[in-house]
């Protein structure tokens, strides 16, 4: 009796586990270039650079045609003061589309950010177009930066618009002029010639140069 009871037991103690359905195996999410790119925004923000680098650079392998891409890891290079790397591939990015807003924007950000260090240290913004163009006479081009900063650029405007924004109104009356002038067939909105959706905040830009 003892002998046929044992296996009886054992259907008992196995019989739940036998009737439960099986459970299906975790499906991961596909790997996508939107995914790679959520992710290197993620790692930047948490600081994880070379992480972010990895991500970015893993999207534009994925989709090579894709200029968001480009745009992202232009923004994690910009990030980290690498400014000669970032705007390589905002180029490239605007070589694919050249109307992509965010490569624009990128652009620009990191025009107005070496703006603003050259015009805090002078000499190390020379010293780099030396490097690139050996010929010139630094002296000489340090005197032509510092007219070109105080001269033409310093305009007292700037405190209230920033380097690199526009007063309208100003604008407009000088396509006024220029229509009237030239006899032109129509006058063009002011918003036609000056967009200054792709400039940094007001905030950001330059308002002293000396």
């Amino acid at each position: 009796m003892k002998f046929r009871a044992i296996p009886a037991l054992l259907l008992l103690a196995i019989g739940p586990a036998l009737a439960a359905p099986a459970k299906p195996p975790k499906v991961e999410p596909p790997v996508t270039v939107e995914s790679l790119l959520a992710q290197a925004h993620a790692a930047a923000g948490r600081g994880e650079t070379e992480l972010a680098l990895r991500l970015a650079q893993s999207a534009i392998v994925a989709d090579p045609a894709r200029p968001g891409s480009y745009v992202a890891l232009g923004d994690i290079y910009a990030g980290t003061g690498q400014a000669d790397y970032a705007r390589n591939f905002y180029d490239a990015a605007l070589g694919i589309d050249p109307s992509e807003p965010d490569a624009l924007k990128g652009l620009v950000r990191a025009f107005n950010k070496g703006l603003i260090d050259c015009v805090k240290e002078p000499d190390p913004c020379v010293a780099a177009v030396s490097k690139r163009e050996p010929l010139i006479k630094v002296g000489v081009e340090r005197e032509r930066l510092d007219a070109t900063l105080r001269d033409e650029m310093n305009h007292p405007e700037i405190a209230k618009i920033g380097l690199g924004g526009v007063d309208m109104e100003r604008l407009k009356r000088s396509i006024d002029i220029l229509v009237e002038a030239n006899a032109l067939p129509r006058t063009p909105k002011a918003e036609e010639i000056f967009d200054p959706a792709f400039l940094p905040p007001v905030a950001d830009l330059p308002k002293k140069l000396f």
